[in-house]
Protein backbone atom coordinates (compact mmCIF):
# COMPACT_ATOMS: atom_id res chain seq x y z
CA UNK A 1 0.00 0.00 0.00
CA UNK A 2 2.87 2.41 0.72
CA UNK A 3 4.11 1.80 -2.68
CA UNK A 4 1.31 2.25 -4.75
CA UNK A 5 0.51 5.57 -2.52
CA UNK A 6 4.62 6.43 -3.40
CA UNK A 7 3.67 5.80 -6.88
CA UNK A 8 0.58 7.49 -6.87
CA UNK A 9 1.56 11.13 -5.29
CA UNK A 10 4.91 10.85 -7.53
CA UNK A 11 3.07 10.96 -10.73
CA UNK A 12 0.37 13.56 -9.38
CA UNK A 13 -2.71 11.09 -8.69
CA UNK A 14 -4.03 8.49 -6.29
CA UNK A 15 -3.92 4.92 -5.18
CA UNK A 16 -6.85 4.19 -6.78
CA UNK A 17 -5.41 6.29 -10.12
CA UNK A 18 -2.54 3.71 -9.65
CA UNK A 19 -4.79 0.54 -9.84
CA UNK A 20 -6.89 1.95 -12.66
CA UNK A 21 -3.41 2.72 -14.46
CA UNK A 22 -2.37 -1.13 -13.96
CA UNK A 23 -5.30 -2.45 -14.94
CA UNK A 24 -5.55 -0.29 -18.33
CA UNK A 25 -1.90 -1.51 -18.78
CA UNK A 26 -2.86 -5.37 -18.63
CA UNK A 27 -5.65 -4.82 -20.51
CA UNK A 28 -3.88 -2.65 -23.09
CA UNK A 29 -1.06 -5.81 -23.96
CA UNK A 30 -3.72 -8.19 -23.27
CA UNK A 31 -6.32 -6.82 -26.26
CA UNK A 32 -2.78 -5.73 -28.09
CA UNK A 33 -1.73 -9.06 -27.94
CA UNK A 34 -4.85 -10.57 -30.23
CA UNK A 35 -5.16 -7.66 -32.07
CA UNK A 36 -8.11 -6.53 -30.35
CA UNK A 37 -6.87 -2.95 -28.69
CA UNK A 38 -9.63 -0.49 -29.56
CA UNK A 39 -8.50 3.06 -31.77
CA UNK A 40 -10.08 4.85 -28.38
CA UNK A 41 -9.59 4.54 -24.84
CA UNK A 42 -11.55 2.31 -22.93
CA UNK A 43 -14.04 3.63 -20.38
CA UNK A 44 -14.52 2.58 -17.06
CA UNK A 45 -17.41 2.52 -14.33
CA UNK A 46 -15.64 3.37 -10.78
CA UNK A 47 -17.91 3.02 -7.82
CA UNK A 48 -17.25 5.79 -5.27
CA UNK A 49 -18.79 5.62 -1.80
CA UNK A 50 -19.74 9.18 -1.37
CA UNK A 51 -19.23 11.36 1.79
CA UNK A 52 -20.55 13.06 4.64
CA UNK A 53 -19.15 17.10 5.06
CA UNK A 54 -17.40 15.74 7.54
CA UNK A 55 -15.63 13.44 5.18
CA UNK A 56 -16.82 10.25 6.69
CA UNK A 57 -18.23 7.48 4.51
CA UNK A 58 -22.14 7.77 4.07
CA UNK A 59 -22.88 4.05 4.56
CA UNK A 60 -24.37 2.11 1.57
CA UNK A 61 -24.09 5.29 -0.42
CA UNK A 62 -22.36 4.67 -3.74
CA UNK A 63 -22.26 6.90 -7.17
CA UNK A 64 -20.02 5.77 -10.04
CA UNK A 65 -17.63 8.01 -12.11
CA UNK A 66 -16.94 7.43 -15.52
CA UNK A 67 -12.92 7.12 -16.01
CA UNK A 68 -11.08 7.02 -19.69
CA UNK A 69 -8.59 4.61 -18.89
CA UNK A 70 -6.22 6.07 -21.69
CA UNK A 71 -5.94 2.24 -23.56
CA UNK A 72 -5.02 4.47 -26.68
CA UNK A 73 -1.82 6.01 -24.95
CA UNK A 74 1.16 3.82 -25.88
CA UNK A 75 3.05 5.57 -22.99
CA UNK A 76 2.59 4.91 -19.46
CA UNK A 77 3.53 7.94 -18.25
CA UNK A 78 0.89 9.74 -20.36
CA UNK A 79 -1.50 7.24 -19.99
CA UNK A 80 -1.29 7.51 -16.27
CA UNK A 81 -1.76 11.57 -16.57
CA UNK A 82 -5.10 10.31 -18.49
CA UNK A 83 -6.52 8.55 -15.66
CA UNK A 84 -5.51 11.44 -13.51
CA UNK A 85 -7.21 13.99 -15.45
CA UNK A 86 -10.40 12.09 -16.18
CA UNK A 87 -10.76 11.29 -12.57
CA UNK A 88 -10.19 13.96 -11.28
CA UNK A 89 -12.92 15.91 -13.84
CA UNK A 90 -15.09 12.43 -12.41
CA UNK A 91 -14.68 13.60 -8.91
CA UNK A 92 -15.80 16.96 -9.22
CA UNK A 93 -18.59 16.50 -11.47
CA UNK A 94 -19.91 14.03 -8.54
CA UNK A 95 -19.20 16.66 -5.95
CA UNK A 96 -20.97 19.49 -7.13
CA UNK A 97 -23.93 17.09 -7.08
CA UNK A 98 -26.13 16.81 -4.10
CA UNK A 99 -25.58 12.99 -2.36
CA UNK A 100 -29.14 12.19 -3.74
CA UNK A 101 -28.21 13.47 -7.59
CA UNK A 102 -25.19 11.51 -7.03
CA UNK A 103 -26.98 8.27 -6.20
CA UNK A 104 -29.35 8.91 -8.99
CA UNK A 105 -26.71 9.34 -11.61
CA UNK A 106 -25.62 5.41 -11.03
CA UNK A 107 -29.04 4.91 -11.94
CA UNK A 108 -28.93 6.52 -15.46
CA UNK A 109 -25.48 5.11 -16.37
CA UNK A 110 -27.02 1.80 -15.93
CA UNK A 111 -30.52 2.62 -17.70
CA UNK A 112 -28.88 0.88 -21.40
CA UNK A 113 -28.22 -2.29 -19.72
CA UNK A 114 -31.74 -1.86 -17.37
CA UNK A 115 -33.55 -1.23 -21.18
CA UNK A 116 -32.52 -3.58 -22.67
CA UNK A 117 -34.02 -6.64 -20.65
CA UNK A 118 -37.35 -4.61 -21.95
CA UNK A 119 -36.78 -3.04 -25.25
CA UNK A 120 -35.10 -5.36 -27.14
CA UNK A 121 -32.87 -3.15 -29.51
CA UNK A 122 -32.19 -0.67 -26.92
CA UNK A 123 -28.04 -1.64 -26.35
CA UNK A 124 -27.59 -0.66 -30.44
CA UNK A 125 -29.38 2.46 -29.80
CA UNK A 126 -27.88 3.90 -26.94
CA UNK A 127 -24.95 1.53 -26.05
CA UNK A 128 -23.19 1.15 -22.63
CA UNK A 129 -21.80 4.33 -20.63
CA UNK A 130 -18.60 2.35 -20.18
CA UNK A 131 -16.38 -0.30 -21.38
CA UNK A 132 -15.90 -2.30 -17.86
CA UNK A 133 -16.18 -2.01 -14.43
CA UNK A 134 -13.32 -1.30 -11.57
CA UNK A 135 -13.84 -1.39 -8.03
CA UNK A 136 -11.50 -0.55 -5.49
CA UNK A 137 -13.98 -0.08 -2.82
CA UNK A 138 -12.96 -0.60 1.00
CA UNK A 139 -14.52 -3.47 3.13
CA UNK A 140 -15.58 -3.00 6.84
CA UNK A 141 -12.64 -1.24 8.64
CA UNK A 142 -13.61 -2.85 11.88
CA UNK A 143 -15.39 -6.46 13.03
CA UNK A 144 -18.96 -7.65 12.19
CA UNK A 145 -20.54 -9.96 13.47
CA UNK A 146 -24.24 -12.06 12.48
CA UNK A 147 -25.68 -13.51 15.25
CA UNK A 148 -22.24 -13.20 17.43
CA UNK A 149 -20.96 -15.21 14.40
CA UNK A 150 -17.65 -13.09 13.25
CA UNK A 151 -17.69 -12.39 9.34
CA UNK A 152 -14.04 -13.77 8.01
CA UNK A 153 -14.23 -12.57 4.77
CA UNK A 154 -16.92 -11.42 2.21
CA UNK A 155 -16.64 -12.04 -1.54
CA UNK A 156 -18.30 -8.92 -3.44
CA UNK A 157 -20.84 -9.70 -5.74
CA UNK A 158 -21.32 -6.85 -9.65
CA UNK A 159 -23.02 -7.55 -12.59
CA UNK A 160 -21.57 -8.09 -15.68
CA UNK A 161 -24.08 -7.17 -19.10
CA UNK A 162 -24.14 -7.06 -22.30
CA UNK A 163 -21.82 -4.19 -23.44
CA UNK A 164 -19.93 -4.01 -19.83
CA UNK A 165 -17.93 -7.06 -20.37
CA UNK A 166 -15.50 -7.35 -17.44
CA UNK A 167 -15.69 -6.15 -14.08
Amino acid sequence: LRRLKAIGAAGGGTINDVVLAVCSGALRRYLGERDALPEHSLITAVPMALHHADGVAAGNAVSCLLARLGTDVEDVGERFATICRSTAAGKAQLKAMTRTAAMHFVALLSLPVLLQGWIPGTDRLIGPQSNLLISNLPGARERLYFHRAEMLAHYPVSQVAHGLALN
